[in-house]
């Protein structure tokens, strides 16, 4: 008595097919997400930045362990020129800007740089003069000392109560050409001055300000 055959030898070829297909579908999946995973650590890591739309200004904000220090991953477009500004003081009507204390040049090429700036005491764990340095690769701004040693005494304590960088400014942010771009921004806004007073909102307030201002040809 013969047995018959449920499946033919092309229908189990066929299965074979089907079952190999699978295989290689999951296996290019897998890989794909792993190289997806490791592009993005490394876009982590290094600070690059991915845009669809060069012709724009494209600046994300990077993480830095080091207290007061700011670093900015920039993509200035082809033909565009920005003066990189850090400015401090009372926020003034007309501009919406405090006053400049240090501003420098970025002439773009289309390749992205990065641009690192750091406050701190000459002096570390005295009362001395603050120094802002600029320690971009694409912009020449310099450094300017502040004998004044309270004068960033607010932004100080203001950061020690902020939350990490990695919470905030990490997605990629495009801007218009034409108009300022607003890197980083801190008020006062909450008191009159450090002293324990009842907290009063300032109509004009205290700001330390990083922003990126459109050079006219």
């Amino acid at each position: 008595m013969k047995i018959p055959r449920s499946f033919s030898l092309l229908t189990l070829m066929l299965i074979a097919a089907i079952v190999a297909l699978s295989l290689v579908v999951y296996s290019s999946r897998l890989e794909l997400g792993r190289s997806r995973s490791f592009a993005n650590n490394l876009v982590e890591q290094t600070g690059y930045i991915q845009v669809r739309d060069p012709s724009h200004l494209h600046v994300r904000q990077l993480r830095r362990s080091v207290p007061m220090t700011w670093c900015f991953q920039v993509l200035a477009p082809v033909g565009k020129s920005f003066a990189p500004n850090i400015g401090e003081g009372i926020i003034d009507n007309d501009t919406g800007y405090p006053p400049k204390l240090i501003s420098g040049k970025i002439v773009g090429s289309g390749q992205q740089g990065i641009v690192t700036l750091n406050l701190r005491r000459i002096h570390p764990g005295n009362d001395s003069a603050w120094i802002l340095r600029d320690f971009g690769k694409i912009n020449d701004m310099g450094g300017v000392i502040f004998s004044d040693a309270g004068r960033f005494d607010w932004l100080e304590q203001k950061l020690e109560t902020s939350p990490p960088i990695d919470e905030y400014h990490q997605a990629t942010r495009k801007f218009d050409n034409s108009t300022p771009a607003v890197l980083w921004k801190q008020t006062v806004n909450d008191a009159t001055d450090l002293e324990e007073k009842p907290l009063v909102k300032m109509e004009n307030p205290r700001a330390f300000m990083i922003w990126l201002e459109p050079i006219a040809k």
